[in-house]
Parts: structure tokens; C-alpha cells; sequence
């Protein structure tokens, strides 16, 4: 009866050794970098129920390098009474492109842009700006004062007090869970192997870095090989593009990169 007691007990143990934390939440985001940070603290905000998944042992990821933020029709445009319009720059823009560019998605980003801006101004991300960030372009360039850092330590420290937001950091997304043709959670797995098992009630959100550390992807899809390199020590291999490129996403420019 002891021997079997014991051999109980151990399978016991075994079983919830390896067994799957289940979490649940409105919005799993994928990331805790700039736009994953925003997107949490803007769902917390909205009354939603939050989890955040990040590879790496600290939030910020590239934002923490950042110097600023483009933004068109801002309220710092308005108290320095500097006047130009969304469709002025969206003209200038596309025409520096040749039209190559994307012109629904450029048009989407320059119209969010104020209210990102403006949006960031009252969490009380402190803001320069507007200047120029190359030689006589009109002054769309929004300078963090303290850059990007600055803006993760704000937004960061925000995210922390949130109560309904769960944040797992070292805990990398593995796959996305798909359900009768739906995207409904995520699978990732810490450190330690503890693998989590986050369903959505909403939505789930990929808010992660691009490839430049990852130099199969970097041969396969660009032409920079080589030449390209990350910033810090990001980890930037592409997970979270590779994991809806599985699922049949659409590529787009998915080669073009930008140097820093």
C-alpha cells in the first residue's frame, strides 16, 4: 500500500510538472515592445482583460532605440501654428515613392498619427517636437525628449500598474492556437519550460520585432545578407511573422529593410 501510495503521488507530480497553465484574457498581444506596450495600456484602459507576452527579459524591444515619432496635424503643430495638411504630406510622400508605396496603408498611418501623438502627450510621454528630421522636410518629426527610452519607461511603468494586465516576460510565443479557422490564443512556453496556454476572448494581437538576427530569413528574403545588422540584443528572428506567414498571410515588402 505505501509503494503505491508513493507511485500516487509521483504520477501526480509528473502529470502537473508538465501539464499547460491555461490564461485566459480579452486581448493576448504578442510583444512588449513600443506598439505591444500602447496596445496593452490602450485595451487595460478600454476595460479589457490583458495578456502580454515578451521573449526577451525586459520590455521596449527596438522603441527603446527610438529618437521619435512622425505625426501630421498634431497638437504641437497647432500651438506652434504650424499649418499643412494630412493631404498635403500624403501627396509629398507618396510622390518621393513613385506611388510605390502602399497608398491605403500610408494614407491609414497618417491619419492615426495625430491621435497617436496626442495620445502619448497625455500619459505623459514629454515631446520636443516638430522638426525636421532631414533637410528641408516639412516638420513632421515628433522628438521624445529622452527618446525612446523615455517613452518605454512612461508607457512601461503604466503597463506595471494595470491590474488587468498579465505580463510574462522570457515567455516566447511558439505557435498561434487556431480553432474552425480562427486565430483564439497563443501557445508559449518561459525559461523554465512551463508552457502557457493564452485564449482570447477578443482578439490577438502580433506586435513582434522583424528578422534582422535570423540569417536564413535575411538570405531567403532580402538582399541585404551581410550587409544588415540589429539593434542591442533584441533576438530579432522573426517568430512572429513566420507564425502568420504559416497561416497564410499575405507578403508584402516583407524584403525591404530599414538600416540603422
Amino acid at each position: 500500500m505505501k509503494k503505491l501510495l508513493i507511485a500516487v503521488i509521483f504520477t501526480v507530480l509528473s502529470m502537473s510538472a508538465f501539464a499547460d497553465t491555461k490564461m485566459n484574457a480579452d486581448v493576448v498581444i504578442v510583444g512588449a515592445g513600443a506598439a505591444g506596450l500602447n496596445a496593452a495600456l490602450t485595451a487595460s484602459q478600454g476595460g479589457g482583460t490583458v495578456i502580454l507576452l515578451e521573449k526577451n527579459a525586459a520590455v521596449g524591444g527596438s522603441g527603446t532605440f527610438a529618437e521619435g515619432i512622425f505625426g501630421v496635424e498634431t497638437k504641437l503643430h497647432r500651438y506652434r501654428r504650424i499649418e499643412f495638411t494630412k493631404d498635403e504630406i500624403f501627396r509629398e510622400e507618396m510622390a518621393d515613392t513613385h506611388w510605390g508605396a502602399n497608398a491605403a496603408l500610408v494614407r491609414r498611418f497618417h491619419n492615426e498619427s495625430a491621435k497617436t501623438i496626442d495620445w502619448l502627450m497625455e500619459q505623459g510621454v514629454p515631446f520636443e517636437g516638430p522638426s525636421s528630421n532631414f533637410y528641408n522636410n516639412n516638420p513632421t518629426w515628433h522628438l521624445i525628449e529622452g527618446h525612446g527610452a523615455k517613452l518605454i519607461s512612461v508607457i512601461g511603468n503604466k503597463v506595471r500598474a494595470e491590474k488587468n494586465i498579465t505580463m510574462l516576460l522570457e515567455t516566447p510565443a511558439t505557435e498561434l492556437i487556431v480553432e474552425k479557422g480562427k486565430v483564439v490564443g497563443v501557445r508559449a512556453e518561459d525559461a523554465d519550460g512551463e508552457v502557457y496556454d493564452s485564449r482570447a476572448k477578443g482578439a490577438v494581437i502580433i506586435c513582434t520585432a522583424g528578422f534582422a538576427d535570423n540569417r536564413e530569413m535575411l538570405n531567403k528574403d532580402t538582399t541585404a545578407r551581410a550587409e544588415a545588422f540589429s539593434v542591442g540584443p533584441l533576438k530579432k528572428t522573426g517568430e512572429g511573422i513566420n507564425m502568420l506567414l504559416k497561416l497564410g498571410a499575405a507578403r508584402e515588402d516583407i524584403g525591404s529593410l530599414q538600416y540603422v
